[in-house]
């Protein structure tokens, strides 16, 4: 399940899933102060969160009480409810997990929602791949939402959240944790998936317009490996059209 835990600075990791076939597994954030531990995203399922907080263990100095979410897509959020604390995400990602958080979410749900939506199936199978139980299963809408920007302290450390209209999903977040000269970029240099609800533009203008290039070193996606400034000024060129 997990290929690396990998130490990026002091008190931060990026936890990087292993590489398998039709499973949908985000790296995952994690920053600790003396005393408190956040996470950005929490991976598909309760379980595999429990099973990242299971290898983490002693590194970590306190529990985790803030979850940050990238932006709304499952494999980013099902496994919040394994933990009792509060997440902060932008305000479009509410709108888009409320629904979700009011319903009694089991097998049965998933299997109405492909008879609803047949384009969806593939997305509604992982998901009822990825969960092996059921019972408890909640979606954890934000508990903190914001519009803009919203910067934060932890310890000695600032993490600015910065929202951008990205191709992949109207709620994308980008978290520079400016001292570390790192920023975390959830799914936002991604095209949309095959069965999003509605394709959104490909036109990368506003998201290159955001991406913090010369002020920080490294780039964490929400999937693969990290990519260094220079790879990031190439990928860049390539969508600059």
């Amino acid at each position: 399940m997990i290929r690396e835990i990998r130490h990026l600075d002091d008190n931060l990791w990026i936890v990087i899933p292993e590489s398998i076939p039709g499973v949908d597994q985000p790296n995952i954030g994690v920053l600790a102060s003396k005393a408190r531990t956040l996470l950005i995203d929490c991976g598909n399922s309760p379980d595999y969160l429990r099973a990242v907080l299971g290898e983490l263990g002693a590194r970590l100095p306190g529990p985790v009480d803030t979850i940050i979410y990238t932006h709304h897509h499952w494999d980013h959020v099902f496994g919040a409810c394994a933990l009792a604390a509060p997440v902060i995400a932008h305000e479009a990602c509410y709108r888009r997990l409320a629904p979700w958080a009011r319903a009694e979410i089991n097998p049965a749900f998933w299997e109405e929602e492909i008879r609803r939506h047949p384009l969806f199936e593939q997305s509604h199978r992982a998901k009822l791949s990825a969960v092996n139980c059921w019972e408890g299963f909640k979606v954890v809408p934000p508990a903190i939402t914001y519009e803009k920007q919203l910067r934060l302290r932890l310890g000695n450390r600032t993490l600015e959240l910065v929202h951008v209209d990205a191709p992949h999903s109207e709620d994308s977040t980008l978290v520079q944790i400016r001292e570390a000269g790192v920023v975390f970029l959830g799914d936002a240099l991604y095209t949309p998936p095959v069965y999003a609800p509605e394709r959104r533009s490909c036109s990368y203008r506003k998201l290159l317009a955001a991406l913090p290039v010369e002020e920080a070193e490294l780039f964490i996606p929400g999937h693969g490996e990290p990519l260094t400034r220079e790879a990031m000024r190439e990928w860049m060129k390539g969508k600059a059209c």
